[in-house]
């Protein structure tokens, strides 16, 4: 039986890709006896009352090639729409702490420090984020949500709407930077 532990890693990394189910390589070619203890994990983890999870959708792909699609639960809560592979996730604040653990690791190998400012890391966002004054945010102030940098849902209602009709479309960094400092003022 798989640990707690692994599970919620593995279900904290099944949230953080919302355009598409997570993918998991695994070393060993994947057997029907695998792919089949793999739904069972999944669906005994829907069942039970302690974690409250409404779905999961799960793609696994060994190194032989081997694929394996999985879904089960509700797409949506307090609806009974089945979860399928196509199905959406939002990635909401999952990826903060990966971010905030892997800007640690570059603190750590000397990269920058945690008082290093976005404009002594980043030049090229002095000119790119002219209304956002990028030599007095430091890594700290972004690890605290201090910046005063607007988040995705203060921006203007053009490219939030564009956002949400066109959830896959991928958007140039340049873009964003654009519509982000437009909105301050």
């Amino acid at each position: 039986m798989i640990s707690l532990k692994r599970r919620f890693l593995g279900l904290t990394f099944l949230l953080m890709f919302p355009a598409k189910p997570a993918t998991l390589a695994f070393a060993n070619c994947l057997s029907k006896d695998s792919a089949t203890k793999a739904a069972q994990i999944v669906d005994q983890t829907l069942s039970d009352p302690r974690y409250h999870i409404p779905g999961i959708s799960l793609s696994i792909i060994s190194r032989c090639g081997d694929e394996f699609n999985y879904s089960s639960g509700t797409a949506v809560l307090g609806q009974k729409i089945p979860l399928s592979q196509s199905t959406h996730f939002r990635v909401g604040s999952v990826t903060k702490a990966f971010t905030a653990y892997l800007t640690m690791l570059l603190t750590q190998a000397g990269y920058f420090s945690t008082e290093s400012t976005l404009g002594s890391i980043l030049p090229e966002l002095r000119s790119e984020l002219p209304r956002i004054d990028v030599e007095h945010i430091t890594i700290r102030n972004l690890l605290n949500h201090t910046s005063g940098i607007p988040t995705y849902a203060t921006l203007n209602q053009g490219i939030y709407q564009q956002v949400l009709e066109h959830p896959l479309r991928i958007w140039p960094a340049g873009e964003v930077l654009t519509a982000i400092s437009a909105n301050q003022g």
